[in-house]
């Protein structure tokens, strides 16, 4: 499912949950959970002829609460590195860092701020510092939030542009768009999103 063309504005957001608790002194405890979840909110840009309109809207009604769909939003999936893809090694889950091999070599692969995916999981991470690989391509990784699953060795990491796996977020408010009389198609949509994990 293509959003792109009818992009106008995208926010990011990054979910870490916690707990708080209150206690009768005013002291508050703050648990942090070892999990995160991106969210993404997706506002169209105005659609200009009725045909953008049917093309827009027959998508929008295809998305079901319930049925992921991948897409690469623009400029957030931008590698600031050299980028290009690597190989893991074998890394168990809940670390925050894994070991790549057959990246590209002697460079900075990825920069502080890229976002990745992990070949066998639908999480996207963000790199937490500089990837600088030597010259057989092995360098360490290190994320945003603890590894979902265990990663195999020779697990493929994408260092080319994170690809979202996303799913509407449950509860949203229902989508529906305007037209007036007389003027051209105005219609804009607002859309919440969560990452599928």
């Amino acid at each position: 499912m293509n959003l792109t063309p009818f992009c106008k504005d995208l926010t990011l957001k990054s979910n870490y949950p916690s707990y708080d608790n209150e206690s009768p002194n005013l002291h508050v405890e703050v648990l942090d959970m070892p999990s995160h979840r991106f969210e993404l909110n997706f506002m169209s840009r105005k659609l200009k002829n009725e045909e953008e309109h049917r093309a827009f809207w027959t998508m929008i009604e295809s998305m079901k609460a319930s049925v992921p769909f991948t897409w690469v939003p623009p400029k957030l999936s931008k590698i600031l590195g050299t980028g290009g893809d690597a190989l893991a090694s074998e890394t168990s889950a809940g670390g925050y860092e894994f070991g790549v091999y057959n990246a590209p070599s002697n460079t900075t692969w990825l920069k502080a701020g890229d976002l990745i995916n992990i070949g066998n999981q639908t999480k996207v991470y963000r790199v937490m510092q500089d990837v600088v690989t030597n010259n057989a391509g092995v360098g360490t990784v290190l994320v945003n939030c603890p590894i979902k699953k265990k990663v195999p060795d020779g697990t493929a990491i994408n260092g080319s542009g994170a690809v979202f796996t996303l799913i509407r977020k449950p509860g949203a408010k229902p989508q529906s768009f305007n037209l007036k009389g007389n003027t051209q198609f105005v219609s804009y949509a607002d859309l919440e999103f969560i990452e599928f994990l």
